[in-house]
């Protein structure tokens, strides 16, 4: 009797021996796999967070150790598996691969449970069957998932499994589980951390050298339109100097054509700036009305003749028969595209070389004719590598041939969000020395009947009307009333906003119509708009009974800006400079 109990005595004593031997294996492996983590540099943190997860593997002779970060994923938190160790026997199972997720919805009652602090340590055969199919697959069999915090958050999970054997894990090897949870945590926190820095450091650099690139674009843009502003100016200065020391009618005429020219020009430029901010503004707008597409192209082939004269170019072009001659929309617009691809295809052409321009009807249904404009050359073409850069804003494919050729760089980016706002697309085909080819494509409403925006001359006669023009300045107020002359109208005139409310109020039903500029001093045209509208009715009456129409005259001529005028009171809008063709267009609506 006292042999059994000595020997269940040494029996419980080689026990404790090999239950405290396994002890002190545990805290080794655990403060090995610490002084691993802590003393790993920041650039070793994820080779420090492997090794320490190898350490505690081993030593608990499990074949997968894993860390899980809690993720949000379409809008569900999910569990991502995003750290790894692998035993000799855990790399011949299923692979787990880096990056599996899955929403805890599809795992019921496990986030709950792990809130609470909750592990799971059990082999397959005791838990839930679904969860026991989950896990199976990747041939676990016995498995460990402690949850992880840090702060108080919930931030995923750590887990083991033992693909060989059931097993139940002990106290001892929970409590080494959960003291190396919570270093990996902080680890695996750290280089959450460091990898948020490093993508807010990329995003940074990429932000910087976006804002970079576009500085320079703009500078460069800058500096074009530097060259390009002033090269007219030097030219309409220098041409008025030449027109006023002239002796002949011939010479004086020469003079002032040259001058006509680079007005127009100049303001082609400004049409463009204003245009391309528009764009950038998201404020670039299609105007609706009927036109003559056969006056259209001849308005924009019109205005590149001369180039084509100087350059000795052959033109031709060529209009689908089958295409109908009246549409709805934005006959100005379609012109401006027209213009831009046929003052490139002569710019970029040699002497005697050739450009063409050809219109057909692509498709017509629904009353929505699209049309297919095509301009072709025989220039000098575009290398490959540059065709991408063609329709960037404030960008040119070949900065060194632009600067040789002239030009803004504007025209191709306009143009191509014209063709968008058209519905249609643009496309070009080039080959360096063998000339390009310019197509687009615009779909536009079917009309019936003449267009108003046809060849017609901007003339008109309206005897006995009389107009009021409210303009500050002296040369301005000269040239409208010299453009009106032979219209037969009887012309007041107001310096100030102030001057055209007392005219006004001192002859009620004298006027008939009011051009109103917008910035005067004293009183703008939008304050004077609205105090004439707050006269009594019959000051605001024309002699034929009706309202009186008054129309802005200005150069801001966004959408907003318009808005402004139409909510000040105003009838109606027209931008500056006075196309005369325009003004009479109004002169007949109103009078």
């Amino acid at each position: 009797m006292e042999l059994q109990h000595s020997l269940c005595q040494r029996c419980e004593i080689a026990q404790a021996r090999e239950e405290h031997k396994y002890r002190e294996k545990l805290m080794h492996a655990l403060n090995q796999a610490a002084e691993v983590l802590l003393t790993a540099s920041e650039k070793n943190t994820m080779k420090a967070l492997l090794r320490g997860m190898e350490i505690v593997g081993r030593c608990l002779d499990v074949d997968r150790v894993q860390i899980w970060r809690n993720e949000e994923i379409d809008g569900e938190l999910s569990f991502v598996m995003r750290y790894e160790w692998l035993s000799e026997v855990g790399m011949q199972k299923i692979e787990v691969p880096i990056g599996l997720s899955a929403a805890y919805s599809s795992r019921p009652g496990w986030l709950e449970m792990f809130l609470r602090g909750e592990r799971i340590n059990a082999p397959l055969s005791a838990l839930p069957p679904s969860d026991a199919a989950f896990l199976g697959y990747y041939e676990m069999v016995s498995i460990v998932i402690l949850p992880l915090f840090l702060d108080m958050e919930f931030i995923g999970f750590f887990s083991v499994d033992d693909c060989r054997r059931e097993r139940v894990f002990t106290d001892e090897e929970m409590e080494m589980f959960a003291s190396a949870g919570l270093m990996f945590a902080n680890v695996f926190n750290k280089n959450l951390q460091a990898e948020k820095i490093a993508e807010a450091n990329r995003q940074l650099e990429a932000a910087l050298e976006q804002a970079l690139s576009a500085s320079r674009a703009k500078s460069d843009f800058l500096s074009t339109m530097s060259h390009e502003m002033r090269t007219p100016m030097n030219a309409i200065i220098g041409m008025t100097a030449i027109a006023k020391g002239a002796e002949s009618a011939e010479r004086k005429n020469y003079a002032m054509d040259k001058v006509e020219k680079a007005a127009h020009h100049l303001l082609g430029i400004i049409s463009d700036v204003l245009d391309m901010s528009r764009i950038e503004a998201n404020k670039l707008e299609l105007q609706r009305a009927e036109f003559d597409l056969r006056a259209v192209l001849q308005r924009a082939v019109s205005l590149i003749e001369f180039r084509i004269e100087e350059k000795q170019q052959r033109f031709s072009m060529s209009l689908d028969g089958s295409a109908p001659s009246f549409y709805v929309g934005d006959g100005q617009r379609l012109a401006q595209i027209v213009t831009n691809l046929l003052t490139n295809a002569v710019l970029y052409t040699p002497e005697g070389g050739s450009v063409s321009l050809s219109v057909s009807a692509a498709k017509s249904e629904g009353g929505i004719c699209e049309l297919r404009f095509e301009v072709a050359d025989s220039g000098v073409g575009i290398p490959e590598e540059l065709m991408p850069r063609l329709f960037e804003a404030f960008e040119r494919a070949d900065s060194s041939a632009s600067c040789k050729q002239g030009g803004t760089g504007l025209g191709l980016p306009i143009s191509k969000r014209l063709v968008e706002l058209m519905g249609g697309d643009i496309f070009v085909e080039s080959e360096a020395g063998k000339g390009s080819r310019f197509a687009f494509t615009a779909k536009l409403e079917l009309a019936s009947g003449e267009s108003g925006d046809g060849a017609s001359e901007p003339k008109g006669k309206f005897p006995g009307k009389r107009l009021l023009i409210v303009e500050d300045m002296e040369i301005n107020r000269e040239i409208l009333v010299a453009q009106l002359d032979g219209a037969e109208l009887r012309i007041d005139v107001a310096k100030n906003g102030k001057e055209a409310v007392g005219a006004i109020a001192s002859s009620p039903g004298a006027y008939d119509l009011v051009f109103m500029d917008m910035r005067m001093p004293e009183m703008g045209g939008l304050e004077a708009t609205r105090r004439i509208r707050a006269l009594p009715e019959s000051a605001l009456l024309t002699s034929s009974g009706k309202r009186l129409p008054i129309i802005a005259m200005t150069a801001n001529v966004f959408t907003d800006d318009v808005k402004t005028c139409l909510d000040a009171g105003m009838d109606d809008h027209i931008g500056k400079p006075l196309d005369m063709r325009i003004v009479f267009e109004k002169l007949r609506q109103y009078l």
